[in-house]
């Protein structure tokens, strides 16, 4: 971060992963146990590369205007490699998934002195997504090949957002915000199996934006904030309303209620696509009203929270209705959609305390994630790939001025097994990791420098991500599981610099 000026100011951060600088295995606190997959499956270490920067150059006019321009590259790429025996067959998949991520947003906020703010703002961004998926299995005895798999996938989508924003106070005890924008999104969609094609989308659609906000103050205690977003799909040529409601109620200082609800709409997603192995990848999509439908959901929330020198404790239930969910299921060179639908409850519990410049903090969730789909065998709600029963954090920081240390530690009952044995009922996996950092700060001069050392999963601990699982044919009607662990033991530096 440097100045360029009296009004402006250039930050740029930089970040890039040096695994070939160690071997995991060296630094490992405790001896890895592979607890769900070392006998019924294979598992294997990935090499995961990544770096990303961004720029960022802000200032404010003499008027008191602000502006900015944010620019932003990111790269990162996930592969492994493996030739293993497994009961009588050879088993080898070379995997190999390529992002590229860019974009660049500017801003300007016009003060009107007193009478509100209007912001006019600009983004562009790109995502593009390369996987070579290629698998084999062979019978080692007669050398008989049992499967074979030559799978590109291209997934590309972008983004062009055009808004302009404002606020101002028509009354004391009203607080008004506006916008009005234009959100144009395209995504392409290769994928083939050798020299077949199996999918080639390329989707397009474009919405015309706008939304009104009022927060109005009852009797100095009670917040009610009423708004109506207003979407117009101009592929589509649909107009779709979301209307949306909150309430804040504080009957002494220190404890507030709230509760919300509203509809929400999203033109973009992120369409599960299942094979005939049942292995999930997930590939962005734009919808276009019929194949792939418009994304719909009703949030209700209700909570409240207490808080009183330094000590808050809040609890939040919430249920959330989807529909509208796209499905894609490959059969042997053949695909089909699905629309589906998920209902998600839960509720959070968090406890912080502050003292002294410490802070500690524990949060408790139980939720319930279901979901249908058209193909399901009958019409009950099954459980989706994001369900998991319980979840408990604690987190804390100790100043130590100019030391800081924190650490955190993560239960989680674990993700449903997905797809399920067959004839069993489906298991779930708990995971548990212990994350470490610590900083050091000081000057030279003018010259401002923080620099640290995090350990992501220092005890090694097995996590458990079924989307990160393979199944393989290795016989007529058996599959092997292949398992790229998530998240294992990582160190890492980083160093800030302001000037």
């Amino acid at each position: 971060e440097a100045p360029l000026g009296d009004n402006i100011t250039l930050v740029g951060a930089y970040r890039q992963t040096y695994y070939n600088l160690y071997s995991s295995n060296d630094f490992q606190i405790t001896q890895r146990n592979w607890d769900h997959f070392g006998t019924d499956g294979i598992s294997v270490i990935p090499d995961y590369r990544f770096k990303d920067g961004n720029l960022k150059l802000s200032g404010q006019t003499l008027n008191g205007d602000t502006y900015q321009v944010s620019t932003f590259l990111g790269q990162d790429q996930f592969s492994y490699s493996l030739v293993e025996d497994y009961m009588n067959m050879s088993v080898s998949q070379k995997y190999n998934e390529k992002n590229l991520q860019y974009g660049i947003r500017t801003q300007y906020n016009k003060l009107w002195k007193g009478k509100g703010t209007t912001e006019i703002s600009m983004a562009y961004s790109r995502l593009q997504n390369e996987v070579s998926d290629v698998q084999n299995s062979t019978e080692t005895r007669w050398m008989h090949s049992m499967h074979q798999q030559n799978k590109q996938i291209q997934n590309n989508v972008t983004e062009l957002k055009t808004k302009i924003a404002g606020g101002f106070r028509p009354h004391p005890k009203h607080q008004t915000k506006y916008g009005v924008g234009l959100i144009s999104n395209s995504t392409l969609l290769k994928e083939s199996s050798g020299s077949n094609p199996i999918m080639d989308e390329n989707t397009s659609g474009t919405q015309i934006m706008s939304y009104l906000q009022d927060r109005i103050s009852l009797y100095n205690f009670i917040y009610l904030t009423v708004g109506l977003r207003a979407d117009y799909s101009i592929n589509i040529q649909n107009f779709y309303l979301q209307p949306r409601f909150k309430i804040t109620i504080k009957p002494i200082p220190h404890l507030q209620f709230n509760g919300s609800w509203g509809l929400y709409n999203q033109f973009i997603f992120l369409s599960s696509v299942i094979d005939e192995y049942n292995n999930y990848q997930f590939l962005w999509m734009v919808s276009d009203g019929h194949r792939f439908p418009v994304l719909s959901s009703q949030h209700l929330v209700l909570g409240g929270i207490y808080r009183n020198r330094g000590f808050s404790f809040s609890v939040e239930a919430y249920y959330k209705k989807i529909e509208g969910i796209t499905r894609i299921i490959q059969t042997y060179g053949d695909y089909s959609t699905f629309e589906g639908k998920n209902k998600t409850k839960g509720v959070d519990f968090f406890i912080k305390q502050d003292y002294k410049g410490h802070s500690l903090w524990l949060s408790y969730t139980i939720s319930q994630s279901l979901e249908w789909f058209p193909y399901f065998a009958d019409s009950e709600f099954k459980s989706s790939l994001q369900d998991q029963r319980h979840e408990f954090k604690i987190s804390g920081i100790l100043n130590l001025s100019p030391f800081f240390i924190s650490a955190n530690y993560v239960y989680g009952s674990g993700f449903l097994e997905h797809p399920p044995n067959a004839g069993d009922l489906p298991e779930s996996y708990p995971y548990k990791r212990v994350d470490i950092a610590a900083t050091y700060q000081f000057a030279i001069k003018k010259v401002k420098i923080e620099t640290g050392l995090s350990i992501l999963n220092l005890l090694n601990h097995e996590i458990i991500k079924f989307t990160d699982v393979t199944q393989i044919p290795v016989e007529e009607s058996n599959t092997v599981s292949i398992y790229s662990e998530a998240v294992p033991f990582t160190p890492a530096l980083f160093l800030n610099i302001r000037f």
